[in-house]
Order: C-alpha cells, then sequence, then structure tokens
C-alpha cells in the first residue's frame, strides 16, 4: 500500500525541466522609459539586429520588443519579421532614452530627442527643418 494509487497527482511534474520560453518569462526583463512622455514597457532586445526579426538591421541601436499581439512565429519556419516593435532609441545628441511617437523624437539618420533637433535645427537640410519646425509646433499645442 506505499505505492502511489493511479488516481494520485504526480510530482513529476514539478520536476520537469522548462522550456526555454518559460525561463524567458521568469526573467525580469529590462524597462524602457521614454525621457519626453515616459512611456514605460519592457523590451527584449537592445541593439540593431533583433534575434527574433533576423530579416530587420537598423540604423542604429533600439529599444525592441517582441510584439505582443502577434503569434510567435514556428521554430522551424524562417523568423517572421514583422513579430516585434521599435519603442525608441537613444537621443544622438544627448543619450536620453525617446520613443518613436511624434510627440518625442525626430528620426533623421539618427534619433533626436525633439529638444535636441530643434537646438541643432540648422545642420539639417531646409526641407526638413521645415518638418522639424512643424513636429516641434504641433507637440507643444498637446
Amino acid at each position: 500500500m506505499d505505492e502511489p494509487s493511479e488516481l494520485e497527482p504526480s510530482t513529476s511534474a514539478q520536476n520537469d525541466p522548462k522550456t526555454k520560453a518559460q525561463e524567458e518569462d521568469d526573467v525580469p526583463k529590462p524597462q524602457f522609459k521614454c525621457h519626453n512622455c515616459d512611456l514605460n514597457e519592457e523590451y527584449d532586445y537592445f541593439g540593431k539586429r533583433p534575434p527574433f526579426a533576423s530579416r530587420i538591421q537598423f540604423n542604429e541601436n533600439c529599444y525592441v520588443m517582441k510584439d505582443p499581439f502577434s503569434p510567435a512565429p514556428e521554430q522551424e519556419k524562417t523568423t517572421n519579421s514583422e513579430y516585434f516593435i521599435a519603442l525608441g532609441a537613444d537621443c544622438v545628441k544627448c543619450n536620453r532614452p525617446i520613443c518613436r511617437g511624434q510627440d518625442c523624437s525626430f528620426y533623421y539618420s539618427k534619433s533626436y530627442c525633439l529638444s535636441c533637433a530643434g537646438g541643432v535645427l540648422s545642420s539639417f537640410p531646409l526641407e526638413v527643418q521645415s518638418k522639424i519646425r512643424k513636429q516641434i509646433a504641433n507637440s507643444r499645442t498637446k
């Protein structure tokens, strides 16, 4: 009678090794926080080539998260290049993290927070200067 009956729950499930995805879920993720708007979100990768979006290469280091609204690509298939969200990057001038929102940043070969873009406005081509001015004006009216 010392043997467990078939009706008793097994404790072997507690000893089963976790899958890699389960282990990743247990590790706390770093936080991205936009310096301008206080957007605060966990991110999965910082750099130019997210491993979960193998066909993507950014021109600058970006804060990237796996898209929580898209199903994960199957391991056997090629990595889905749409399975990510680029949250933001560090401003090329002040090095503060900024999101991709129009009220927070401007991208012209690198990311600039709007205050730094306004500070170096004359270094941009005239057409780009006009876009930056409009973007800064629109961000102030909100």
